[in-house]
């Protein structure tokens, strides 16, 4: 996973925890607006992947070079900017791998990776709208509308992809088989 490039050109930056929690919420979204297993267990090796020996939670491609030769250490980024923290985004990513699977180890990557944030979410709520939506969304029931059918274009699949929660998956019976073997409950 490359963090950057300039003209063809690979920067020497590593990949953040928000590069990989980014990439495997958007490979988890492409799975099920595609009906593709495929991009889901690279999401799912991407999230395994920031599980650190330790138990934590941290980029699997380790801290930048860059920094590292100015001597600048480089700290977690807890809170939202522009977009949504890295620790948020991994525990998105980790959600949807729990609600497709029912693992409860991506339960708890999410729970890992945002636990930090809400600790300092009620000092300032607007900074940490992304944690406390991963926090709400692991104390409220899972919502998800899987239509299983050989028409994608048929009314009820149409009427699943306006208006189903945001775990919506219209696959065929071939395609739920594939999902099943890879280990997802679609």
């Amino acid at each position: 996973l490359a963090r950057a490039s300039l003209d063809g050109r690979l920067s020497d930056a590593v990949a953040t925890l928000e590069d990989v929690g980014g990439l495997a919420g958007g490979l988890l979204r492409l799975a099920l607006a595609s009906g593709e297993p495929s991009y889901a267990v690279i999401a799912r090796r991407l999230v395994d992947s920031c599980r650190t020996t330790g138990g934590g939670i941290a980029s699997p491609f380790g801290t930048d070079p860059v920094l590292a030769r100015h001597g600048l250490a480089v700290v977690a980024d807890l809170d939202d900017g522009a977009a949504p923290s890295g620790a948020a985004l991994l525990a998105d990513a980790a959600m949807l791998l729990w609600e497709l699977s029912g693992d409860d180890a991506h339960r708890r990557i999410a729970e890992d990776a945002i636990a930090p944030a809400l600790e300092r979410a009620l000092e300032q709520l607007t900074a940490f709208g992304a944690a406390l939506a991963i926090a709400a969304r692991l104390r409220g029931a899972v919502r998800q509308l899987v239509v299983v059918g050989d028409d994608p274009t048929s009314a009820v699949a149409r009427l699943a992809r306006t208006s189903g929660p945001e775990l919506t998956a219209v696959v065929s019976p071939a395609q739920s088989e594939e999902f099943a073997a890879s280990g997802f409950a679609v």
